[in-house]
């Protein structure tokens, strides 16, 4: 299986997001030089259609990104994909602009008119996917200010307040807000895992093997004011607390494991 640095998908992203303006502008000299040589132009209103509905497609797929790039892509990759629908945005614009000047008959402009169409119906489908996304409920109103329970770069493997990006969510509802972390980079068992918050130790298992029936594996369950958090799948015999204990923000607790459902 290939796999690609971020900084090399940046890269290409960006020299994608350069190319697009340039072949526009190519293909708008291409379609003057094909008028200059005499050769049969149609209806400007037949030519402009196309374009102009790819034009319009390409509204409601910034909008998604704007309003929901967030949900799937870090600031970084989000920003690339701005760019990216800018440009292509731009190399449309530029397309609109020549087959008004330019309107060169085509061979089966209806071929191209239902593409543009269906550019069109996806576009609006991906915006209102994003606002459907954007409507789930965030919990706000239970909400609790944590801290990293890890130290580093990890990647959010699952998580968020929606079906499609955390698939603990509602399954159990336990577990709806229920994150699932690895390192960016190398190995995360025995990785030290810290207390995230002040509070008390309600629960504390130490005593489960990889595997075992139980699924949340090794456990410790921290509350604080009413508010319960539970740093789960942790090695066997690596939790340092016990239940009664109060921990402190930032103290060391166990190690991060695979124990029960998660898988290493």
């Amino acid at each position: 299986m290939i796999s690609l640095h971020p900084h090399t998908i940046e890269g290409i992203g960006y020299v994608v997001a350069m190319a697009l303006p340039v072949l526009g502008v190519l293909r708008y000299r291409r379609q003057a030089n094909c008028v200059s040589k005499n050769q049969i132009t149609g209806k400007a209103a037949i030519a402009l259609i196309s374009p102009f509905l790819m034009l319009v497609a390409m509204a409601p797929v910034l909008a998604a990104v704007f309003l929901g790039g967030r949900i799937f892509v870090g600031a970084r990759l989000l920003r690339l994909f701005a760019v990216l629908g800018g440009s292509a945005f731009l190399s449309t614009g530029i397309d609109l602009l020549s087959a008004f000047r330019f309107p060169i008959s085509q061979r089966n402009p209806i071929i191209t008119i239902i593409g543009a169409s269906a550019s069109l119906l996806v576009g609006l489908g991906v915006f209102g996917f994003v606002c459907f996304l954007r409507s789930s409920p965030d919990g706000k109103g239970d909400s609790i200010k944590i801290a990293a329970p890890v130290r580093g770069a990890w990647t959010v493997m699952a998580g968020g307040r929606n079906p499609i990006t955390n698939y603990h969510h509602h399954n159990p509802l336990s577990q709806t807000y229920a994150v699932d972390l690895m390192r960016a980079e190398g190995d995360s068992l025995g990785e030290t895992v810290y207390a995230p918050i002040d509070g008390k130790v309600i629960e504390a298992v130490n005593d489960r093997e990889q595997g075992s029936v139980h699924a949340e594996g090794n456990i410790v369950v921290i509350e604080s004011g009413g508010k319960r958090v539970y740093l789960a799948h942790l090695i066997q015999n690596s939790v340092l607390v016990a239940a009664g204990e109060t921990v402190k923000v930032g103290q060391p607790i166990a190690q991060c494991g695979a124990t029960g459902s998660a898988v290493n």
